[in-house]
């Protein structure tokens, strides 16, 4: 018996220009209205569907877990990968001073549109508080 190799039967994922900014577009559109399903599709061509609005939960909406981490937040805070700034926002309002660092140029614009006090882009960089 001879085998014979069978194409992929996938299809072909077009190519799209690369975003080097990508999470920070969607959380940015999101900000500004836009709405908060995203698609991605991998190189591996593994493809989900998720929401943004997750990044911008309010204290009460945050998973207990993540507001008893929160909870136990003293003294000077660093948040990495801030993201829309959700975490160093419910800090900020218990007082605490907080530092948001993210690679993303566009999270931090969002970072400082929600009234994040201190939001610093870093790539790769290092900072001193």
């Amino acid at each position: 018996m001879l085998a014979v190799a069978q194409p992929d039967l996938q299809p072909a994922v077009p190519r799209l220009p690369l975003d080097t900014d990508l999470f920070g577009r969607v959380l940015r559109d999101y900000y500004r209205g836009a709405s908060s399903e995203y698609f991605v599709r991998r190189d591996d061509n593994y493809g989900d569907r998720d929401s943004t609005a997750c990044y911008f939960r309010s204290w009460e909406e945050l998973p207990a877990h993540q507001r008893c981490l929160l909870n136990h937040a003293r003294g000077q805070v660093l948040d990495i990968g801030a993201g829309a700034g959700q975490h160093t926002l419910a800090l900020q309002e218990r007082g605490l001073k907080v530092t948001a660092i993210d690679k993303s140029p566009l999270a931090i614009d969002v970072c400082r549109a929600r009234g994040v006090r201190d939001a610093q882009y870093r790539c790769g960089q290092l900072l001193e508080l």
